[in-house]
């Protein structure tokens, strides 16, 4: 067994880009990942907490550990265990030790399912955003309808460690994929944003470009989320207005018959510091 593995089971219990308008979007349930600090010091270990609320960057509900599908740092083309310790106020801890450069996190978790009242599904698919196709399979499900849903998550962020050198400074660690199906990429680095620059991103899903996907951005302090929708080739590109942490967020939904459920649901979270 290895190391890793000895963990979860000890913590167990415990093309053309396009620019578009974004439109408000409600508070959803979203589980994202945070470092303590977005440029820690090379080779020092740092902490990370994940956690799922209605409130970003609020910590709300820690993950636990039994969930994890995986977790890695990836960073000049190498990747390293980002290793659970314990869950404390709110947020699933997890540490790394990244060395000089960009280093991305992430955490996938394992399918779980989730049993939505039918009066409250319509309010669901408006904060998520839904594709209308999405609307129209549920309106012509038979009575009496019901929903059960298969739901994974990933959680990603971006760090810069320094001192930097040219060979990390080439590594673009950013459009590493993990094990999940739906992936939201960074076309740049997103270590060294601005407030008013923008960032270019791809939504993928099963490794082809994702077309017509709701995209939310929420920044730190804010009440609530925007969302837009990729292009043709799954592209779009967001403007971060002001300072702070931002959350990248979005939920790809699609009817599936399984075992227990009925629609199957991917959630996706990238976390970014402004300056």
């Amino acid at each position: 067994m290895s190391v890793y593995h000895y963990l979860l089971r000890t913590l167990a219990p415990a093309a053309a880009t396009t620019c578009l308008m974004f439109a408000q979007s409600s508070s959803a349930h979203e589980t994202w990942l945070l470092p303590d600090t977005f440029q820690p010091e090379a080779d020092a270990q740092l902490t990370l907490s994940m956690t799922s609320g209605m409130a970003f960057p609020t910590f709300d509900s820690g993950i636990s550990a039994s969930r994890i599908k995986e977790a890695v740092v990836s960073q000049n083309g190498k990747r390293d265990l980002l290793v659970p310790v314990d869950t404390r106020g709110g947020a699933l801890e997890l540490i790394a030790t990244p060395g000089a450069g960009t280093a991305c996190a992430w955490v996938a978790l394992a399918p779980r399912i989730l049993e939505i009242k039918p009066k409250a599904v319509a309010h669901y698919l408006e904060e998520i955003g839904a594709e209308e196709s999405v609307w129209e399979a549920w309106d012509a499900q038979p009575e009496p309808k019901y929903w059960k849903e298969s739901y994974s998550k990933l959680a990603r962020t971006y760090l810069q460690s320094t001192p930097s050198t040219p060979e990390s400074e080439d590594a673009m660690c950013w459009t590493d994929q993990s094990v999940s199906r739906f992936e939201i990429l960074p076309l740049a680095d997103p270590t060294s944003l601005e407030a008013g620059e923008s960032l270019q991103l791809q939504v993928f899903f099963d490794g082809e470009p994702l077309a017509n996907q709701s995209v939310g951005l929420w920044q730190e302090g804010d009440e609530t989320g925007v969302l837009a929708r990729s292009n043709g080739d799954g592209q779009l590109t967001i403007v971060f207005e002001g300072s702070g942490r931002h959350m990248i967020y979005a939920t790809h939904l699609r009817p599936k018959i399984g075992e227990g459920f009925n629609w199957e649901s991917d959630f996706v979270t990238l976390t970014v510091m402004v300056n």
